[in-house]
């Protein structure tokens, strides 16, 4: 139940950026959406030790979301 409630605390975040990026510049809705994507990558365990598959699966996701997020970083 934890894993659902952080879940969807990551989609009212990237719904709240997706709706102030229609207010801000796109650079500044960038930042934001990087800073999403780092948020979702340490929280899937990016950078900790994996000992079972279901950590490796997690831990390759954030990885990506890492590596997305160094993208949408550098525009």
């Amino acid at each position: 139940m934890e894993a659902v409630k952080q879940v969807f605390g990551f989609v009212f975040l990237g719904m709240a950026v997706w709706l102030l990026g229609r207010i801000v510049p796109g650079p500044v809705s960038l930042a934001l959406w990087a800073l999403l994507a780092i948020g979702i990558g340490l929280a899937l365990g990016a950078l900790e030790p994996a000992t079972t598959l279901r950590r490796h699966l997690a831990r390759g996701a954030g990885v990506a979301a890492l590596i997305a997020a160094l993208a949408l970083g550098l525009g």
